[in-house]
């Protein structure tokens, strides 16, 4: 049977109609019976602003409120002794840090408004539960400034959303980044990344008893996949933090590339250097050719992971994040992918 609509997998219609679907109707109900919508990311970096003019009962609202980015602080603020800590001024503290202080005011005046970011993700969130039926996404999203280098953190149901880490590849403040990173500041990438990090959260990484860099190429392609998917993402630019330039490389020299991780061995060593500068994000994938963009491994997974649901449409999109599977040497044979 053929499962391809003008060069469409049967798959990817069913979410590009769902997509439709949704788009035309203000969003129908999701399986969950949840409608879709906008998810809202509470603005504690905004309301901590006016905390100290706040009133007794407010301060207590306020602190009830944000507990949870408040434990967080607790450790950051290297606040051991938690029962002796005048929960007022350790705000007042971090308030007045270096950090908020700096970025702050930019937040404020580069992300006044988040609407189209929440409606973004709102539709992630819907899509997202019929990809993969058991996804648990976070209960709150919570905007902070964050000095960490992560710009998602989990705290318990609760994900912290570092939005001073999207304020734009221009912004004065990033100039110390090279460009390969400042094109994760845009605020397109904050959906992107948010959706990542609750894939990765719920379907974790798991090696084997011999872990080789194809496991880790698949396993991120799954995640990519479940990315691009659930944004309904146009092309992979934004996906891998390319630049169109870059991807036209990639597209010219796929096999090339490919042939070189065969001939080389890449494929299937349990070195974990080889993995990690295969797919982790980096100014190029020097192993396979200078002018190959980072994360090229990650992108082949996504290449290997879409060939094989289209080839394989008894196979849900959920089973690509078991280990069994990315562990597994029959998912590159099964899949078909040669390029």
């Amino acid at each position: 049977m053929n499962f391809y609509i003008n060069g469409l997998g049967m798959r990817q219609l069913c979410i590009m109609l769902l997509l439709c679907l949704c788009a035309g109707s203000g969003c129908r109900r999701n399986h969950t019976g949840e409608a879709a919508g906008k998810v809202a990311i509470e603005r504690f970096d905004v309301d901590i602003v006016g905390f100290q003019g706040l009133d007794s009962v407010s301060k207590e609202n306020f602190k009830a409120k944000y507990g949870p980015v408040i434990d967080f602080l607790l450790p950051v603020l290297s606040v051991s002794d938690t029962n002796n800590i005048n929960i007022d001024s350790l705000i007042a503290v971090y308030a007045n840090s270096r950090g908020v202080a700096v970025f702050e005011p930019d937040v404020m005046r580069l992300l006044p408004n988040l609407d189209s970011l929440e409606r973004s993700i709102g539709m992630a969130k819907a899509v997202s539960r019929n990809i993969f039926p058991d996804i648990v996404w976070p209960n709150r999203l919570i905007g902070i400034v964050s000095t960490y280098n992560q710009s998602m953190i989990f705290n318990d149901s609760v994900l912290l959303v570092g939005l001073n880490h999207y304020l734009g590849r221009e912004y004065a403040g990033y100039g110390y980044f090279e460009p390969y990173q400042r094109r994760f500041k845009d605020s397109g990438q904050l959906p992107v990344r948010l959706m990542e990090s609750v894939i990765v959260k719920n379907y974790p990484y798991r090696n084997s008893s011999e872990p080789t860099a194809l496991s880790k190429m698949l396993y991120d392609g799954a995640v990519l996949w479940g990315i691009k998917q659930a944004l309904s993402l146009p092309d992979d630019t934004l996906l891998m933090g390319w630049t169109a330039e870059q991807k036209m490389w990639v597209d010219n020299n796929l096999e090339k590339v490919w042939h070189k991780m065969v001939e080389n061995k890449l494929l299937f060593s349990n070195n974990p250097s080889v993995a990690d500068r295969l797919t982790q994000v980096a100014p190029s994938a020097s192993l396979v050719h200078p002018e190959a963009p980072g994360r090229i491994g990650s992108y082949l997974g996504l290449l290997i992971v879409s060939r094989f649901l289209d080839n394989n449409p008894k196979t849900e999109p959920r089973q690509m994040l078991d280990s069994a599977m990315y562990n597994s040497l029959s998912t590159l044979v099964k899949s078909g992918f040669a390029p």
